[in-house]
């Protein structure tokens, strides 16, 4: 993996999509990656890596997000149920963060929508967390 302060100076890829493939039965996605291949962008294609509900996210796919120039997210309808592309997200800011280059995309929901459901499903994970925080601390001063 890159260091923690830096971003490979020499991508392997030119582009990483962040995706949940629930909300894509047609072909966009399939289509997005096509344009992106016949344009002479070499997108990470996820499909190579297999996932199964309850696995965690793998490493050859945060290695791919270091790896690749560009991060497209694609926001849908259920993108924030699904725990893998949160995950994804996260690495992408620290990357963001690090100087990859960061486009949006809004499939068949509205960014206000979509931005209202990550409030929601942060909050609702934060206030998970006090709690169990609040258990932990219950039981170590009994």
């Amino acid at each position: 993996m890159a260091s923690q302060n830096q971003l490979p100076k020499k991508w392997k890829y030119d582009a990483f999509l962040n995706f949940n493939p629930e909300d894509f039965e047609g072909s966009f996605v399939a289509d997005l990656y096509k344009r992106l291949e016949d344009k002479g962008i070499n997108a990470f294609e996820r499909d190579s890596v297999k996932l199964q509900k309850g696995e965690t996210i793998s490493t050859e796919i945060l290695e791919a997000i270091e790896e690749s120039r560009i991060a497209i997210t694609i926001f849908s309808k259920n993108y924030v149920s699904s725990p893998w592309c949160l995950e994804e997200l996260t690495k992408i800011m620290d990357c963001v963060a690090m100087g990859q280059e960061f486009f949006v995309v809004f499939y068949r929901t509205s960014a206000a929508t979509t931005m209202k459901n990550v409030v929601i499903k942060l909050l609702t994970s934060f206030v998970r967390l006090v709690a169990l925080q609040k258990i932990s601390w219950e039981s170590d001063l009994a």
